[in-house]
C-alpha cells in the first residue's frame, strides 16, 4: 500500500491518472508507437548511417525525410474527412512497417554493389516509411483534438512527454548496451526488427482508441483547397506560425547535429551516445508534467519564453567545447540533458498553444497547416546543418550552435507577443524583460519549474494561489 501511494505521487503517474479514459488510450498507443520510432528513425538511424560510411551531408538529408514528408498532410483533408483519422492511420501505420522489411538485405546489397548502394537503400526505405507515415499523420492531430478535451491538453502533452520518454529511456539504454563500442551492421538490423515488431503491436492499441470516424461524402477537387480558406484568413493564427517556425528550427539546429557532434568530434562510442540520450529522456519524464501544469495555469507564452531562453544560454557555450579540454567530456553530457529538458518543455508548450488556437469546427485544416509549418522547419534545418558540417567540419558545428542560440532568443520574444489563446492570461509586458534582472529571473524560473524549486512549478501551487494570481517572474 505504501509503495502504491508513493507511486501515485510521482508527477508523471499523477498526470496519467488525472486524464480521462479516451486520452489515456491514445497515450497508450503513442507509447507503443515510440518503439517503432526510436528503432527506425531515431538516433540509432544516424549511428547506422555513419557505421555504413554515409557522409554528414547525406545524413542531414536522411534526417530531413521525416519532417519534409509531413508536407503531404496539406493534401489529406478530404481523405481524413471521408476515411476518418482512425482508419487512415491504421492502414498507413501497417504499410509503413512493411516498407522497412527490405532493410534486412543491407549486407547483401553492400557486399554486391558497394557502400553507396547501401546508402541509397537506407535513404529509399526511410523515405518510403516516412511517406506512408505522412499520409496517415494528417489524421493524428485532428483525432487527438477530438479525443483530448480543452481543459486537459496541457496535462495530456506533459503526460505524453513523460510517458514517451520512459519508453525512450528503456529503448535507448537497451540499444546502447546492445550495440556496445563497435557495432556491426547485423546488430543494427536486429534493432530494425524490434522497431518493425513494435510498430505492428502499436496497431492493436490504436484500434482501441475511440472516435476518429469519417463521413460518407464524395471527394471533389475543391475539397483539397477550400477548407484552408478560414485558416488563411485567420491573421492571428498565421502570425503565430511565423515565430513557431523559427523556434522549431532554432531547437532543431542543435537536436539534429548533437549525435554527430558526440560521435565525430568527441569520438564517443554508440553506447555512450545512446546512454546520454536516454538520460535526457529520463529527465523529460520527470520534469514534463511540471511544464504542462505551468502552461495550463499561466498560458503557453510564459512557458515558451523561459524554455527557449534556457535552451539558448545552454547551447551557445558549445562553440568552445572541443576534445582538447578534458572537462568537456564531463560537462557536455550534463548540458545535453538540460537542453533536452528545455527542448521538450518548449515542444509541449508550443503544441498546447497551437491546439488552443484551433477552432473546434476547423481542426483538420488548422492542424494540417501546423504540420506543414513544423515539417518545413524541421526538414530544412538538418539539410543546411549537414551541408555546413560537411563543408566546414568543426567550424560548421560552431555555426550550428550559434544559429540555434540566436534563433532561440529571437523566437522566444516573437512567440511571447504573438500567441493569443482562447483563455485570457495575465502576462507581464515584454518590455519588462529588457531589465536584466527580470530576464535573469525568468531564466532561473525556467530551471525552478523543471526541478520543482518554484512555488509555481505546476505540482502543488494550485492549492495556494487564487485564479487571478499571475506567475512569479
Amino acid at each position: 500500500m505504501i509503495f502504491l501511494s508513493l507511486f501515485r505521487k510521482i508527477p508523471i503517474t499523477r498526470a496519467v491518472i488525472e486524464l480521462n479514459t479516451a486520452p489515456r488510450k491514445y497515450l497508450a498507443f503513442t507509447s507503443f508507437n515510440v518503439i517503432s520510432w526510436q528503432c527506425i528513425v531515431g538516433p540509432a538511424m544516424v549511428l547506422f548511417a555513419r557505421t555504413i560510411g554515409m557522409p554528414a551531408d547525406r545524413v542531414g538529408i536522411l534526417i530531413s525525410l521525416l519532417p519534409f514528408t509531413t508536407l503531404l498532410a496539406v493534401f489529406m483533408v478530404p481523405f481524413v474527412t471521408r476515411i476518418g483519422p482512425k482508419n487512415l492511420m491504421l492502414y498507413t501505420w501497417f504499410i509503413r512497417n512493411l516498407i522497412m522489411i527490405p532493410i534486412f538485405a543491407m549486407p547483401f546489397v553492400m557486399a554486391r554493389y558497394g557502400e553507396k548502394a547501401g546508402w541509397a537503400l537506407l535513404i529509399t526505405l526511410t523515405l518510403g516509411f516516412c511517406l506512408a507515415r505522412a499520409v496517415g499523420a494528417g489524421g493524428w492531430l485532428p483525432w487527438l483534438h477530438e479525443v483530448v478535451p480543452y481543459e486537459q491538453r496541457g496535462l495530456y502533452f506533459s503526460a505524453e512527454a513523460g510517458t514517451v520518454q520512459l519508453v525512450n529511456v528503456a529503448i535507448l539504454l537497451s540499444q546502447g548496451f546492445f550495440l556496445g563500442k563497435s557495432p556491426t551492421v547485423g546488430q543494427f538490423l536486429i534493432i530494425y526488427a524490434v522497431g518493425i515488431l513494435g510498430g505492428l503491436l502499436s496497431l492493436f492499441w490504436m484500434a482501441r482508441v475511440p472516435g476518429g470516424k469519417g463521413r460518407q461524402t464524395s471527394i471533389r477537387w475543391a475539397d483539397f483547397y477550400r477548407p484552408y480558406g478560414p485558416v488563411l484568413k485567420d491573421k492571428t493564427y498565421l502570425l503565430f506560425l511565423i515565430p513557431a517556425f523559427l523556434s522549431l528550427s532554432a531547437t532543431n539546429w542543435f537536436s539534429s547535429i548533437y549525435v554527430l557532434y558526440l560521435r565525430d568530434v568527441l569520438k564517443l562510442s554508440e553506447k555512450s551516445i545512446l546512454t546520454i540520450s536516454s538520460l535526457g529522456s529520463l529527465f523529460i519524464m520527470l520534469t514534463a508534467p511540471a511544464w504542462g501544469r505551468y502552461s495550463d495555469r499561466f498560458g503557453s507564452s510564459p512557458a515558451i519564453l523561459r524554455a527557449l531562453l534556457c535552451h539558448a544560454l545552454l547551447v551557445i557555450p558549445f562553440v568552445e567545447f572541443i576534445p582538447r579540454y578534458p572537462w568537456v567530456y564531463y560537462l557536455v553530457p550534463v548540458l545535453i540533458v538540460l537542453i533536452t529538458i528545455f527542448s521538450a518543455a518548449f515542444w509541449t508548450s508550443v503544441h498546447r498553444a497551437m491546439l488552443n488556437m484551433v477552432p473546434e469546427s476547423q481542426r483538420i485544416p488548422y492542424t494540417n497547416l501546423w504540420t506543414v509549418t513544423s515539417g518545413l522547419a524541421l526538414g530544412i534545418t538538418p539539410i543546411f546543418a549537414g551541408q555546413i558540417i560537411y563543408r566546414f567540419a568543426w567550424t560548421g558545428f560552431q555555426i550550428c550552435f550559434i544559429a540555434s542560440g540566436i534563433l532561440c532568443f529571437i523566437s522566444a520574444v516573437l512567440c511571447y507577443v504573438t500567441i493569443k489563446e482562447q483563455k485570457d492570461y495575465s502576462q507581464m509586458p515584454l518590455i519588462e524583460f529588457l531589465n536584466p534582472k527580470t530576464a535573469i529571473t525568468a531564466v532561473l524560473e525556467g530551471f525552478s519549474i523543471s526541478f520543482g524549486f518554484s512555488r509555481n512549478n505546476g505540482i502543488d501551487f494550485s492549492d495556494r494561489l487564487d485564479e487571478s494570481d499571475s506567475p512569479d517572474i
